[in-house]
Formats: structure tokens, sequence, C-alpha cells
């Protein structure tokens, strides 16, 4: 039976499409609301809010990215560890029985 998958990085790339994709929603309501309806913001929290976005989506990437590499290097060590494992075995070539160097 194979390993029961982690949640953890499921759950990332679902955060992460909600704010690739409601991101840039947030951050343009925000800045609708200004006396500026344009780039750049003109008022705090529209800096704030494309700031903290910015941030969630760098974070929550980073986090996917290291779980990713993480697994990777623990599937590596699994597949080396079943390969020292195996029991080894030398090339055999046919043997001549009729040479005998004494």
């Amino acid at each position: 039976m194979s390993e029961r998958l982690p949640r953890t990085p499921f759950v990332l790339l679902g955060l992460m499409t909600v704010l690739t994709v409601g991101g840039p929603i947030a951050i343009l309501q925000s800045i609708k609301g200004g006396t500026s309806p344009r780039w750049p913001p003109d008022r705090a929290v529209e800096w704030w809010t494309f700031g903290l976005i910015t941030a969630g989506v760098v974070v929550l990437m980073a986090a996917c990215l290291g779980i990713g590499l993480l697994n990777w290097r623990k599937t590596l060590a699994k597949q080396r560890k079943a390969v020292a494992a195996m029991p080894s075995r030398a090339p055999t070539a046919p043997v001549d029985e009729s040479f005998n160097p004494d």
C-alpha cells in the first residue's frame, strides 16, 4: 500500500491560487477608492493592500517550492536506501574452464 499524500502542499497551492486570482482584484478595488483611481496608489491602505498581497504570494510560493524540494530529497533518500538494500550482482561472463594458469 502506498503512503498517504500530505495535505499541506495542496492547501498552500489552493491559498496561492486564491491570492493569485483574488489579489489583483483586491488591489484594483482598493486603488479605485482613492482620490486618483490610477497608479501609483495615493492612500496608505492601497499600499498596504498591494504590499501584503504581494508578500503573501511570495511567501506561499516559497513555501510550496520548499516543501516540494524537501519531498524530492526524501524521495531520493528512500530510493538510495532501496538500491543499497538490494543484493548487488556483479556482471557475469561465461567462464572458460579450459584455461588454467597453473
